[in-house]
């Protein structure tokens, strides 16, 4: 929370030297995860958001300098469920499942340098190419956990379960390193945009550590408030 707070304190003063200010929404379009041992798959059949805002001044001709933050709502990611079975007949729908639960393991909040250069193409469109590079907060959400279950319905009433045997696990998320390249097209102070963007972090399951970097393309719209 501290560094959080200092990073807040240190954008609030290079704002006031900014020639513009970037309001954007992304929605993600693909997504991948580090695949962790027999926890999840890599694969993610959700759909990430975020929200930025960046502080940029023009240093040379047609390229600005600066620095963002946002919040970015991260995917779950797909368990590895070694088995499941499922049947349905006249009355009666059957479900067994045996494996790790889809979860959310975390959000981010990236602090980041953003450079862009800009190709002019008259005085209402324009084109350019983006770079953000910085480090990226993430913040807990979901334990791993495990299903282990059989249950019924019968006249599409649930029944007790035949047995039941899930659990979680502690699960810790640290903080790492974040990238982002694309570029997108500007019309008068609206732009769109699409990066191909990395947040790195380390993750602690049940004592055993590995990695839960998180890649995805993400499509942007936003506006550009000139001073």
């Amino acid at each position: 929370m501290k560094k959080l707070i200092l990073a807040g304190i240190i954008l609030a003063g290079i704002s006031s030297f900014a020639d513009e200010v970037n309001i954007r929404g992304g929605l993600n379009a693909g997504n991948w995860y580090s695949e962790i041992g027999g926890f999840n798959t890599g694969k993610s059949d959700d759909l990430g958001f975020e929200f930025t805002v960046e502080y940029m001044k023009e240093v040379v001709p047609n390229f600005k300098l600066g620095i963002g933050t946002g919040y970015q709502a991260n995917p779950k990611a797909e368990g590895k469920n070694t088995e499941t079975e499922y049947y349905v007949s006249p009355g009666v729908e059957y479900e067994a499942k045996k494996g790790f639960e889809d979860k959310k393991y975390y959000d981010s909040i990236p602090i980041y340098i953003t450079g862009k250069y800009e190709f002019p193409i008259n005085d209402n469109w324009g084109a350019y190419a983006k770079v953000n590079v910085g480090y990226s907060f993430n913040l807990e959400k979901d334990d791993a956990g495990w299903e282990d279950y059989a249950r019924y319905e019968i006249n599409d009433v649930e029944q007790p379960p035949i047995y039941s045997n899930s659990k979680s696990y502690e699960t810790k998320i640290n903080d790492g390193f974040y990238y982002a390249v694309g570029g997108g097209v500007k019309y008068k102070s609206f732009f769109a945009d699409i990066m191909y963007q990395t947040t790195f972090a380390d993750i602690e399951v049940n004592g055993e550590k590995d990695n839960l970097d998180y890649s995805r393309v993400t499509l942007g719209v936003g506006y550009c408030f000139g001073f």
